[in-house]
């Protein structure tokens, strides 16, 4: 299910990002806070990650598909998730902020076009 903006207060959120840290592999959790759309082709999402002491923002783009593809935001945020773990423990979540627009693969979230 996706959320926008206004749906959840920014605390929900943070909580739930800090679950998926707190659950996750690498350390990192990410939770997908908007989805975005515009005129490009692909897929655009506003994402809350967290180290469990810091909070970021970052975007997660899918290139050159249909904006009605069928994507989980609890995809977007795995695949992120699981990006972080390509940096180094101590700088995980600056690593992930720092590569934003983060681009993503369809077969990463497991998406239909």
């Amino acid at each position: 299910m996706e959320h926008f903006p206004d749906s959840l207060p920014a605390t929900d959120y943070r909580e739930r990002a800090k679950y998926r840290q707190l659950r996750g592999r690498h350390g990192i959790g990410v939770v997908v806070e908007q989805s975005l759309s515009g005129e490009d082709t692909g897929r655009r999402w506003i994402c809350l990650a967290t180290d469990g002491t810091r909070f970021r923002h970052l975007e997660a783009i899918l290139p050159d598909v249909s904006p009605h593809a069928g994507v989980p935001t609890g995809a977007v945020a795995g695949a992120l998730e699981a990006r972080a773990g390509d940096y180094a423990e101590r700088s995980r979540l600056a690593g992930l902020v720092n590569a934003s627009p983060v681009m993503l693969t369809l077969d990463e979230v497991g998406g239909e076009e």
